[in-house]
């Protein structure tokens, strides 16, 4: 793997076996965590398309792959990316036997969450390997699927796996017949969001409407699902209490604390919110939780195991 050309570095380490170059993550398991299911699903997902492009007759002399994620920047560090990717890709080039018996040449690029990184980055492989031989690339956010429509769609014609869950690429209005090459793993977020609307109309057992409140990031995956969300909500008739953007470099959740608070909110939905500063805020802990929390993309548990787009601290300590 050749490393991104600037901007902080992963712990990573020059490795060669059979033939292959590449940077290996070299992180404490001590105190990385659990790898997440959603992450392993992506890998599962990468490792059983790259089977069915095996299966395909003229197979290239090469199998290359690209997959990035964003191990560092501003979601914070998420080494459980690097540490499923590699498992997989080692085990199906040993004990799964490879791609209809041929090993896989596979490259990990840390993005660090910037699109432009992305991009320049999957420019960069198009431009240093064959149409014949690269065969598959992944990516992870919104913001770096829409300035490669083109270029993957139309140009390249390359099998794109993503992260992002993108209403507006794999919702309605696009999907397959606008964007054939660019595949996603789940749910539009706006349709995310609608799930859990509908477990609440099914579990509200309290007298009255359901009180809502929207905890949301000024990301775009953050708005992207939250006004179709408060939508449906109101039309089944919910009470929309609270509508709040939260910040990514926030440190103290106490106003909007406050805010759900007053506003007597029974359910309050995050979305869009990952990797806050593990800072404790200055209001203390309440005695008592009022309040049920939901999250689209992965459901929550205890404040201390929040990953993805669900909330961490500080404003889980807040609501206690």
């Amino acid at each position: 793997m050749v490393g991104p050309p600037s901007g902080p570095k992963m712990p990573l380490k020059e490795v060669k076996k059979e033939g292959l170059r590449y940077r290996q993550l070299t992180f404490d398991t001590a105190k990385g965590g659990a790898v997440m299911k959603q992450r392993v699903l992506f890998v599962l997902s990468f490792i059983l398309a790259l089977a069915l492009l095996g299966s395909c007759p003229g197979l290239a002399k090469e199998i290359k792959v690209l997959s990035q994620f964003p191990m560092s920047g501003p979601v914070g560090t998420l080494p459980e990316f690097g540490w499923g990717y590699i498992d997989g890709m080692n085990w199906v080039n040993s004990e799964g036997g490879g791609v209809n018996g041929k090993k896989i040449t596979w490259y990990l690029e840390d993005f660090r969450y910037n699109p432009t990184v992305e991009v320049a980055t999957f420019n960069r492989y198009c431009a240093e390997h064959s149409k014949d031989e690269f065969l598959m690339a992944t990516g992870y956010i919104t913001g770096g699927l829409k300035p490669l429509i083109k270029k993957v769609n139309v140009e390249e014609q390359i099998p794109w796996l993503d992260g992002s869950y993108s209403t507006e690429i794999f919702g309605e209005e696009g999907g397959p017949s606008k964007y054939p090459y660019y595949y996603s793993l789940g749910a539009t977020y706006g349709n995310q969001i609608k799930i859990l609307m509908k477990w609440i109309k099914e579990n509200h057992k309290a007298k009255g409407k359901p009180r809502v409140g929207f905890v949301y990031s000024p990301t775009a995956w953050g708005r992207d699902g939250t006004p179709e969300g408060i939508a449906y909500a109101k039309k089944l008739g919910f009470d929309v209490v609270a509508e709040i953007e939260y910040p990514y470099t926030a440190t103290d959740a106490t106003s909007q604390v406050m805010t759900l608070r007053k506003a007597k909110a029974q359910y309050i939905v995050y979305h869009g919110i990952r990797g806050l500063p593990a800072t404790r805020p200055s209001s203390s802990r309440p005695q008592k939780r009022s309040s049920k929390r939901l999250s689209s993309w992965e459901p929550i548990t205890q404040p201390e195991d929040f990953q993805s787009w669900s909330v961490k601290r500080p404003l889980m300590d807040t609501l206690g």
